[in-house]
């Protein structure tokens, strides 16, 4: 998880600055966190779910081999 500040909004798109060093910059779009203000502060976590990778990896390749029988 990493904490960060709300240090604007622009053109529809939150600009994130976190509490680490070196600080980074995050950009996230506006219209999914609606009720975001600047100042506000943030936890941000990303969790990796190795179930539905692994789906979405057996779903794209059924597609590729759809579109390489359609090429013939």
């Amino acid at each position: 998880m990493v904490i960060g500040t709300l240090d604007r909004i622009e053109e529809g798109t939150l600009i994130i600055l976190t509490h680490t060093q070196p600080v980074y910059t995050i950009h996230l779009p506006a219209g999914l966190f609606p009720e975001m203000d600047e100042g506000d502060l943030v936890e941000i976590a990303i969790e990796k779910d190795p179930e539905l990778a692994q789906e979405q990896r057996e779903r794209l390749v059924r597609v590729r081999e759809r579109e390489i029988v359609v090429e013939l």
